[in-house]
């Protein structure tokens, strides 16, 4: 899955992600025009590395001397939580292939139309458009091999698009935990209970 979206998890709204069925996913999200953080999730643990921008940007709330913490202890080092911690369940969930094709079973189809074919990454497709509550859509479906999304764009009012692409369907990923220094997001520093 790559694209722009309205928003995933923390705020983030762009991606380049692989996703498996069984929960695990590794990839890239960030924010537009500011960040971004790699993420590797393998069946119990969540890793993060987030690049010096996004911990800027989403500091922007906080004090001066907290964005700098932030930004001497995780830029450009992996982090690591348990996958059910607080944190590590919003990315977990995010990442459930599942739960991320589920919000196409509630797309109302009774407006979709069909438009005519296209190719997404010389994939032949056939276009599907239609409207669902206040969002336009149009969907891109293979028409050779299994009918797989290819790619969906949706539109609401003047604002700018949610626009992702689907491919590499049904090949292995094994999402293999980083290695080096890892820093253990679950165990409070020395010296702190």
């Amino acid at each position: 899955m790559k694209g722009t979206t309205s928003e995933t998890v923390s705020g983030l709204n762009t991606l380049d992600m692989v996703f498996t069925t069984a929960g695990t996913c590794t990839g890239t999200m960030g924010k537009s025009h500011t960040g971004s953080m790699r993420l590797i999730i393998t069946d119990d643990t969540v890793y993060r590395k987030y690049d010096e921008g996004l911990l800027r940007a989403a500091g922007d709330k906080q004090g001066a001397s907290d964005v700098e913490t932030a930004v001497d202890l995780l830029a450009g080092r992996w982090a690591q939580t348990s996958r059910m911690s607080e944190e590590g369940r919003a990315y977990a969930r995010f990442c459930d292939l599942d739960v991320q094709m589920s919000d196409y079973e509630d797309i109302d189809t009774s407006t979709t139309r069909r438009e005519g074919r296209a190719t997404v990454d010389g994939t032949p497709a056939i276009k599907l458009s239609g409207i669902d509550g206040k969002y336009r859509f149009t969907l891109y479906v293979a028409t050779e091999g299994k009918p797989y999304l290819l790619r969906m764009v949706q539109r609401t009012g003047g604002g700018k698009p949610i626009a992702l692409t689907y491919s590499d369907f049904d090949k292995p990923l094994k999402a293999k935990p980083p290695t080096g220094d890892i820093l253990n997001l679950d165990r409070p520093p020395a010296g702190h209970s």
